[in-house]
């Protein structure tokens, strides 16, 4: 019997519900597998052919493809209530204006010569002819005129007075209080248009560095199905052209930055299109590196086949996702890119399993044939990879009820996509696997298959090795430095310590999203945002207080007070009201008329109503409102008043903003509940920022949860589930925290890819769970044996997703930058968690093995494993020997009868000595014996470890020098003599029980 401490075999004890639950799943889902391997095996070009024709099935689909770019589409909760206002402003008060800007730099902008360019510039742009389209068919116009803002409004655009101009005509002019504009008649802000001013000693502006030129043109897009996204041939043809003159270099002007809607949309398309080449790139890597791994260097036993075989698998993965997904009706967004790059590195994970479970097979098993191989291998590889491929799907699965529809659509492209990849894993690849064996059986070249060598042909020196330098690592050095003590110690202080400082990390990590991420780090637009925060930090974005259902007679005293608290809110920096600005026309015009009454109103609504269409339709001053009001039947029925915003640094005072401008608007006063409403543009991605934490942490946690649930059933051991949940959890702090240190914060992109790595962590700790739940033996050598027979496929799946996303580290685009680092993240420390401190633990507190585990020790030493020195000679013994037994040295003497003396060689050939002098008992220790025969002990002679009676050794807890265990007290006792005279040769030699 062994000893407390190495008993983990369930032998005689009575199994839990649960160990009985997994010794039916495993059993269930092993037969499934080896039957279905050996069908692979035996028809593999039928098993291709039917995994293609599924895959063109389910391509069908892509004639329901739908790209999505538009960010409504793609950002805006679903429910938030910027959709419905959304809507509601479209409908209404559709956005009809789009604007190209200079920001003109100079060391003073005030000197003639700049004024002079700027008006060069000026008439380029109104001088514009694209195809037929020019500036009077495009631009905006207001009250007739096409509205366009600059210093040079200042003079009316005459080139004739700007190009006389003098320094001190221009600040005289700059300097006037209370400028109108002779062109559009509105009030002018000069330092709205201004950045970068200095005064003198009595505040007047003596020069400034910079001004802005606005062009503001009609918006005429509409959603083009192809693109996904809204499209203007004509404001694009325009601006386009714009853009070309304002990178055009300028004389008498040090800088000019240009900015409009179509070059920002032509930037953020062209960072992640410019990129497509790394993906092909990291394809070639991924071929190459799997055709290394996976075979060797012969010209028959190379895999290139069997790499390529593997990358289709993934590329008809995809397409069935995309199939599949676009006939469902969901939509392809501009996050779907990085979906080649997570099915590529799950892929290679699965592959490598199904190789490294091949490999592994023992010596007699691979004189079977091929398709019993197959359904040996698929035997093992199956349920491992079902773990992981179920634990992947289930967590995009969760992911799928998030509430932001790119994130929503996205988790089902993947959650299809992982489930068919599993699907031709053990199809496709597998049928690639055993034709590639048959090739290699008959033979033929690796690269040329028609080509076949002779029996004898000549192998490579580095073609030799049976399992490689990767395997041999592992076996040889890793797994038994791993095993130490002062190792195992090192690996749980630095895994705690990594946990504890990414814990910090993790709690200081920030929500932040700025638009100018999605562009690349040298465009010209990047140029632009820089001046603009340079010289107009206090310009922010413009939004709109919508009136709904105001009584704009009755409710004065509420709009007042709205106008009131804009004006004075911090966040806000101008307001424009039309119903302001009637109040004022009122108090101005009409306060000599007999109707005039109260407040600036009129006596009734009567009047009101018709002082208040003739200021809208007469006057200039009216006229400029007139996008800001909806009339029907000579009555005002919706109107809007216009606001910007201060420059907001991030994302948390940005959210602050929106709703303090909500709060404001909902206490005011208005009758009616929905009276009115704040929105802007950028509110829905605001509403996004705003719940993107709360929904990162809900998908985690659901996705976790369900991880565990998955992992628990299929693994079916609840120790070893809460082992590799640990790890998943100790993989995704280090993650979050190494995020705050590498400058990344929580957006929708660092979302998406912080859901995507709770996959990719099972991945690489549930592989060495199940492996050691496979095999009996003491904790340490299926620790060891764990790493030897998992540890490289792990490694390898792990390094060449890796390499599946290296080259993403030149990329310009803050979707693959950000996935490059997230998932250099996730492979790091999955691997550290996986290979390193889950076998450590294991090691220490693992549990028992499944019923049908296969005992360490049967296994062939096919690899060559240095066990320790504790473990060498235990596999040489005497026959009969069923208690505690010493197990000797290397050419010890193990048997004594009379005048003869048995010794065994470390060769395992035992000797006959007689001793020279038999009389002489006290001397036989010194004589020199004869050897009087010699010869091989028969293997038949030698018990295995694997006898139904006996145990597996524990190699760890081994008697001390000079003793022998005894297996029923469980105390030392000294050696013994084996008869009268003649004691053992050396007395410090190690016994074990077995």
């Amino acid at each position: 019997m062994a000893t407390a401490k190495n008993s983990e075999s369930n032998g005689n004890a009575k199994p839990s519900c649960l160990q009985t639950c997994s010794n039916a799943i495993v059993t269930v889902l092993e037969s499934v597998f080896y039957r279905h391997g050996k069908l692979v095996g035996k028809y593999p070009w039928i098993t291709i052919l039917f995994s293609v024709l599924v895959a063109m099935g389910f391509a069908i689909g892509m004639l329901n493809f739908v790209e999505e770019n538009r960010r409504e589409k793609l950002w805006i909760p679903m429910g938030s209530q910027s959709i419905d206002n959304l809507y509601w402003v479209n409908e209404y008060f559709s956005n009809d204006i789009r604007f190209s800007q200079f920001i003109i730099e100079d060391r003073n902008v005030l000197r003639p010569a700049v004024l002079q360019a700027m008006l060069e510039l000026d008439k380029s742009v109104k001088s514009i002819n694209a195809s037929g389209v020019d500036w009077e068919t495009v631009c905006y116009k207001v009250a007739g005129q096409c509205l366009s803002n600059s210093l040079l409004e200042l003079w009316s655009f005459n080139e004739t007075v700007i190009v006389n101009l003098s320094t001190n005509d221009i600040l005289d002019m700059i300097n006037t209080g209370n400028l109108t504009s002779p062109v559009y008649y509105n009030q002018l802000d000069i330092e709205k248009l201004l950045g970068g001013i200095t005064r003198d000693g009595s505040d007047r502006i003596i020069s400034a560095r910079a001004t802005i030129m606005n062009f503001l043109l009609e918006d005429n897009r509409e959603y083009d199905p192809d693109s996904g996204d809204e499209v203007d041939p004509n404001g694009d043809a325009f601006e386009e052209k714009v853009l070309e003159i304002g990178k055009t270099e300028q004389t008498n002007i040090d800088s000019v930055f240009v900015f409009n809607i179509f070059g920002f949309g032509e930037e953020s398309s062209k960072s992640i299109q410019g990129d497509v080449s790394l993906l092909s790139a990291g394809y070639m890597l991924i071929i190459a590196y799997v055709a290394i791994m996976l075979g060797r260097f012969t010209v028959i036993e190379q895999k290139f086949y069997v790499a390529v075989g593997g990358v289709l698998c993934v590329g008809l993965s995809i397409l069935v996702a995309i199939g599949l997904s676009s006939a469902c009706g969901f939509f392809y967004g501009p996050v779907h890119t990085v979906l080649p790059f997570l099915l590529l590195g799950i892929g290679v994970d699965d592959m490598f399993v199904i190789v490294q479970a091949w490999s592994n097979l023992p010596e007699d098993a691979k004189k079977n044939p091929i398709h019993e191989r197959v359904g040996q291998a698929l035997r093992h590889a199956g349920v491992s990879i079902t773990v992981t491929s179920i634990t992947d799907f289930v967590a995009f699965g969760i992911g799928a009820s998030t509430i932001l529809p790119a994130l929503r659509s996205f988790c089902v492209y993947c959650a299809i996509g992982i489930f068919f990849l599993f699907f031709f894993s053990i199809t496709f690849f597998t049928a690639v696997l055993a034709i590639d064996q048959r090739r290699v059986e008959s033979k033929r070249n690796a690269c040329c298959c028609c080509y076949v060598h002779q029996a004898d042909f000549p192998r490579w020196r580095c073609g030799q090795d049976n399992k490689g330098l990767l395997a041999s690592c592992f076996r040889h050095g890793f797994a038994n430095g791993l095993m130490k003590l002062p190792v195992k110690i090192v690996v749980v202080i630095a895994a705690l310590a990594l946990l504890g400082v990414n814990i910090w990390g993790t709690i200081n990590l920030e929500q932040e999203f700025q638009f100018e991420w999605f562009l690349p780090e040298d465009s010209y637009v990047i140029d632009y945002l820089d001046a603009s925060d340079t010289y107009f930090p206090a310009s922010g974005l413009a939004g709109d207080v919508y009136l709904v259902d105001v009584d704009y007679y009755t409710e004065f005293q509420a709009l007042d007070d709205l106008y009131d608290q804009l004006e004075n809110n911090q966040y806000i920096f101008a307001i424009d009201s039309w119903y302001e600005d009637l109040r004022v026309w009122i108090r101005r015009q009409k306060n000599s008329d007999p109707a005039y009454g109260d407040n600036d109103l009129p006596v009734n609504e009567t009047v009101f109503f018709t002082w208040a269409l003739e200021f809208l339709q007469v006057t200039n001053e009216g006229r400029r409102h007139s996008d800001d009001i909806k009339l029907s039947q000579d009555n005002i029925t919706y109107s809007r008043i216009n606001f910007q915003f201060v420059s907001l640094e991030n994302s948390a005072i940005q959210i602050d903003a929106m709703q303090d401008i909500r709060k404001i608007i909902k206490n005011i006063g208005f009758t009616a509940e929905d009276a009115a409403f704040a929105y802007a543009e950028v509110f829905p991605t605001w509403d996004a920022n705003q719940v993107i934490k709360k929904e990162l942490y809900r998908n985690l946690g659901l996705a976790m949860a369900a991880v565990f649930l998955v992992t628990l059933i299929l693994i079916a051991n609840l120790w070893t589930s809460l082992l590799v949940f640990l790890c998943v959890i100790f993989t995704l702090v280090d993650v979050t925290g190494m995020m705050h240190f590498w400058g990344l914060t929580i957006d929708t992109v660092t979302t998406i890819n912080l859901i995507l790595a709770v996959g990719l962590a099972v991945d690489y700790s549930a592989h060495i769970g199940h492996t050691f739940m496979t095999l009996k033996g003491t904790r340490d050598r299926r620790a060891k044996y764990t790493l030897g027979a998992i540890g490289p496929a792990v490694f390898n799946g792990g390094f060449s997703t890796f390499l599946a996303f290296v080259l993403l580290i030149f990329s310009n685009s803050y979707i693959f930058k950000v996935f490059f680092k997230i998932f250099f993240l996730v492979v790091l420390f999955g691997l550290f968690h996986g290979l390193v401190f889950l076998p450590v633990m294991l090691s220490w507190i693992g549990p028992s093995p499944y019923l049908s585990a296969v005992d360490t020790a049967k296994e062939k030493d096919e690899d060559k494993m240095q066990l320790d020195s504790k473990e060498e000679g235990v596999a040489k013994a005497m026959e009969g020997y069923t208690n505690p037994i010493h197990i000797p040295r290397p050419n010890q003497v193990i048997v004594e009868n009379g005048e003869e003396v048995l010794v065994m060689k470390g060769d395992g050939t035992q000797i006959l000595y007689q001793s020279n002098n038999s009389a002489d008992t006290s001397n036989r220790r010194s004589a020199s014996p004869t050897p009087v025969s010699q010869q091989p002990m028969p293997t038949n002679k030698i018990p295995t470890y694997g006898r139904p009676e006996i145990p597996p050794p524990d190699y760890d807890d081994l008697p001390q020098q000079g003793q022998r265990s005894d297996s029923f007290s469980g105390q030392r006792v000294p050696t013994r003599t084996l008869s009268a005279g003649h004691s053992v040769a050396q007395t410090d030699v190690p016994t074990v029980d077995i």
